[in-house]
């Protein structure tokens, strides 16, 4: 049930603020998901997944109370002039008529509780994550629970897990990625502050948290990452530009460079992929796509990244694989084949 604080019309205003407010919250920041959202990943409504299933995403509330309203005040018209109609002739399609707006009324009803009982999972799974005090509890709330666990407890050895009152919701938006259901949403705290979260939605309605994209999980601090120049291979989050800097063992003719950063640092590496190769050819289609959009910014993608065994350049490392063209693990496997990789000797 929604308490009165988190009732969804608390997110209409934040949800209809004007475009370029909502874009200035997040300026400057890494958006935690993805790098980039089309036209074909916005969904708002139910959508087809190209394979002829329906999938039902969170909609737009500003837009969806908006459409109930205009609904509900068309169809009170509607009754009156039905019911008002003062030719008996009229009873039978007039009766037909009456019944059809009943249809329609009861239909966006059963939609409005639909919208409700997302909204209540969707508050119920970030209020549980946020306070939790420990990694089981976490856990509960979390995607990829097994695969993740061993990560939390690495993690928080060195980090402090921090309860954190939910509030509510600022605004949110649903999100198709590989044919499966996320919702992006900036979260409100208790306290005043704020943070972006991301949501997948399972099968069975309920809602888990992307805990790695949360706290931004590396498996080696970045500074570290870069002093102690590991040659085995890591999959790092990192923000990556396309660049042109060649020198030492990486040629222009051989090697595809990219200038790679990360969250509160402002050290960079040079990445190489060998051109022709699995990682050239996935770097250089996901910045086709999103270089009209993104101009110089840092895409947010994971990578798995090893230094030269006799490097000389101390900024260059070689980029094995993309991991994937954003910082989430959308399925399991993706993330498997990673751990395989980093594992073997």
């Amino acid at each position: 049930m929604i308490d009165e604080q988190n009732k969804p019309e608390s997110r209409v205003s934040a949800e209809n603020q004007p475009a370029e407010d909502r874009q200035a919250d997040t300026a400057g920041a890494f958006v935690p998901d993805i790098a980039k959202l089309s036209d074909d990943d916005h969904v708002y409504g139910p959508a087809d997944d190209g394979k002829g299933k329906r999938l039902w995403k969170i909609p737009t509330l500003g837009w969806f109370v908006l459409g109930g309203l205009m609904i509900c005040g068309l169809a009170a018209g509607l009754k009156v002039i039905l019911y008002e109609a003062p030719a008996p002739k009229e009873n039978i399609r007039i009766a037909a008529g009456a019944e059809k707006v009943e249809k329609v009324i009861a239909q966006k009803e059963d939609e409005s509780k639909k919208v409700r009982s997302l909204l209540a999972r969707m508050d119920d799974c970030v209020r549980g994550y946020l306070k939790a005090d420990s990694i089981d509890q976490k856990l509960a709330y979390v995607r990829h629970p097994r695969r993740v666990r061993p990560l939390m407890e690495k993690y928080y050895k060195d980090h402090q897990m921090v309860a954190e009152q939910f509030r509510q919701f600022a605004h949110y938006q649903a999100v198709g990625i590989d044919g499966s259901s996320f919702v992006y949403g900036r979260v409100e705290l208790a306290d005043g502050s704020s943070h972006d979260l991301l949501l997948e939605q399972l099968q069975d309605g309920s809602y888990r948290v992307d805990w790695e994209s949360d706290v931004y999980y590396l498996p080696m601090p970045w500074d570290e990452f870069i002093i102690s120049r590991p040659t085995q291979p890591l999959v790092m989050r990192v923000g990556a530009t396309s660049d042109n800097f060649f020198a030492y063992e990486f040629s222009e003719d051989q090697y595809d460079c990219f200038k790679l950063t990360v969250r509160d640092s402002d050290d960079y590496l040079f990445g190489y992929a060998v051109k022709g190769s699995e990682a050239s050819i996935a770097m250089r289609t996901f910045f086709m796509k999103t270089r009209k959009l993104a101009g110089d910014k840092a895409e947010p993608v994971t990578l798995m990244l090893r230094f030269p065994d006799q490097g000389v350049s101390k900024k260059s490392v070689h980029i094995e694989r993309m991991m994937a063209p954003r910082w989430i693990f959308v399925h399991q496997h993706e993330a498997e084949v990673g751990k395989k990789k980093t594992e073997e000797p």
